[in-house]
């Protein structure tokens, strides 16, 4: 989407932002490859990171995104399964911010799907130890797996979180005039906001 190319349809905007979405599981220098996932901790304090975004299906209205059963965002999660992502890409001049509900996923056949799709060097970040979080003496007292029946094992750690989409904020930062939509995928609604 270009400054000179601005949708101003609604359908037209949700498309796209999809196809932002479904372009960023694959590319990975899109902006929409790494979304800040904001989850609640368990004093009520919102806490952020990012991640790599696995996998967008509008037909489902799902997003997914891989996880160490180990981080405090997957315990988070696991607490309070509200979840927001945030997109951003430069070069496309548009934010995303979805919210909805995450469902994780542990040991079972979407898990290992996810696994399996997995790149070899993703999959050692699993077999970690200590696991993500522990404080270290120095900067490199960690291990990792080194063979692949030890990068395996790594499975044990790993979860995924399907992401079922109830809302896409759309903003578009236009030069002489912002655009910003709210798309409610619950009730099939859309209505623009002030940007």
């Amino acid at each position: 989407m270009t400054t000179d190319s601005h949708p101003s349809e609604f359908a037209e905007i949700l498309s796209m932002s999809w196809q932002h979405l479904e372009r960023g599981c694959k590319d990975r220098r899109s902006g929409f490859h790494f979304p800040v996932v904001s989850t609640v901790d368990k004093t009520g304090k919102p806490k952020a990171r990012v991640v790599i975004l696995r996998e967008a299906n509008a037909e489902q209205k799902i997003l997914r995104f891989n996880s160490d059963l180990r981080t405090v965002k997957w315990q988070e999660l696991k607490a309070q399964p509200a979840i927001c992502m945030t997109f951003y890409d430069e070069a496309e001049r548009v934010q995303l911010r979805v919210e909805g509900h995450a469902t994780l996923y542990i040991a079972d056949q979407t898990a290992r799907m996810a696994w399996n799709n997995s790149q070899r060097m993703s999959r050692v970040a699993y077999g970690i130890e200590p696991g993500p979080g522990n404080q270290l003496q120095s900067p490199a007292a960690f291990s990792m797996p080194a063979t692949d029946e030890d990068i395996e094992t790594g499975f044990n750690n790993f979860g995924t979180i399907v992401i079922s989409v109830e809302t896409i904020e759309w903003l578009y930062l236009k030069v002489g005039g912002n655009r910003r939509a709210l798309f409610d995928l619950r009730t099939n609604t859309a209505q623009w906001l002030v940007p």
